[in-house]
This record gives C-alpha cells, structure tokens and sequence, in this order.
C-alpha cells in the first residue's frame, strides 16, 4: 500500500517536471538538498511545514494548491 508521502512525492515530480526543472534546481530554490528532494520524491522523506512552503514558493504555487493537489491524489489511490 502507497504511503501519504508517496503521493506527496508523485505530485512534486509532476509540477517539477511540468515546470522543466530539475531536482538540482529545486533543491537550489529551497535551500534543501538534492538527496532531501529525491527522498520526498521517492516517498522515503515526510516533508514538514516549512519545507513544502519552501517547495510551493520554488515551484510559484499556492501551498494550499500543493497540498490538496497530493490530497486528490491520496483519494484516487483509496479509491483503486
């Protein structure tokens, strides 16, 4: 069964890769680590509050958006 932090991770690959950014580069934008980002990536790492507002400023989203995008994500994994 997916973890909460695997579908996090499957929606933040989305935007970055809809965006055309590399993790490098994200991790640059969030002061984060390559290695920090390929974790949460990888559903390996939870990111706490303060991470994900980083993550939602580098990527230019609302964090509220990036937060229930994983969410409709989560749902659509309940639901299979």
């Amino acid at each position: 069964m997916e973890t909460t932090p695997h579908f996090f991770g499957k929606v933040l690959v989305r935007i970055r890769q809809r965006l055309g950014i590399t993790q490098y580069q994200l991790a640059k934008r969030t002061g984060r680590t390559v290695q920090h980002i390929y974790q949460i990536e990888h559903g390996k790492s939870e990111p706490r509050l303060s991470t994900l507002i980083m993550l939602a400023k580098a990527l230019e989203i609302d964090v509220g958006d990036l937060v229930r995008e994983a969410a409709q994500e989560l749902e659509k994994g309940e639901k299979h």
